[in-house]
């Protein structure tokens, strides 16, 4: 069973990391929708919470320089 730990919106490009829990892997994943499309080339997994939000925010940010 997967719980969402957190959501992380860049609403400037319009994408949203989300940092999930799974129970029974005791793995925390983070996923990454652009415009409401899911971008599972961009998913990672962990077993850190902290990696796993760190990741989200560094992504999103990455995101946001492309087309500077």
């Amino acid at each position: 069973m997967k719980q969402q730990i957190v959501t992380i919106n860049k609403s400037i490009i319009g994408a949203v990391a989300r940092v999930w829990y799974d129970v029974e892997l005791s793995e925390f994943s983070v996923t990454f929708r652009i415009d409401g499309t899911p971008c599972p080339h961009l998913n990672y997994f962990t077993d850190d919470k902290n990696d796993a939000i760190n990741t989200a925010h560094d992504v999103l940010d990455k995101l946001a320089t492309i087309g500077d």
